[in-house]
């Protein structure tokens, strides 16, 4: 079976196809627009629809947001690029006047052709007080994984894929396809 995968993110198609190792992962590297919502399904929903029409055939694609306890869990969401873009990674480090608790969430969509499919996996942790390490990419230098005091870009790669909820997402969809 070769999985079609849609994202124009490189790093989120070298992940997913390290993660899925073994399975036949095609690559689409398509720009679709996004709607600003703080959902990730809202926004799988929309594109899905688009891809759909598009005729990709069964596919995946999948969408991670950020999610800090002192906005009771609600905020940033999908909107946590545009804070990055907008105050950058410090200056989110520096809004958090609260609880650093956060929850890393990623939901998958996959279309078999017929109608879609969601996955949902989440990642409790903490956002660290600046910016830390190299590797990664987003807000891997300021989410900090439940019981560990390094960020997953002071992770190695291996280390980072190993527990992040991507892999666990992931994980879900292949025993969902009895893979």
């Amino acid at each position: 079976m070769t999985v079609k995968y849609i994202t124009s993110n490189s790093h989120k198609y070298k992940e997913t196809e390290n993660i899925l190792k073994g399975i036949s992962l095609s690559h689409l590297n398509i720009k679709i627009p996004e709607i600003l919502t703080i959902d990730p399904k809202e926004v799988l929903e929309f594109k899905g629809r688009i891809a759909f029409k598009e005729h990709y055939g069964k596919f995946i694609m999948d969408h991670s947001a950020l999610y800090f306890e002192q906005y009771s869990y609600k905020l940033p969401g999908c909107i946590t690029d545009a804070m990055i873009e907008v105050v950058g990674l410090q200056g989110i480090c520096n809004s958090i006047n609260k609880s650093r608790n956060a929850i890393s969430t990623t939901v998958l969509l996959y279309c078999d052709g017929k109608k879609f499919n969601y996955f949902e996996s989440t990642l409790n942790g903490r956002i660290s007080e600046n910016p830390k390490g190299d590797n990664g990419f987003g807000w891997d230098k300021i989410f900090m994984p439940r019981g560990s005091s390094k960020t997953f870009a002071e992770h190695t790669y291996e280390e980072k894929i190993a527990i992040s909820s991507r892999t666990m997402v992931l994980k879900e969809f292949m025993e969902y396809i009895h893979y």
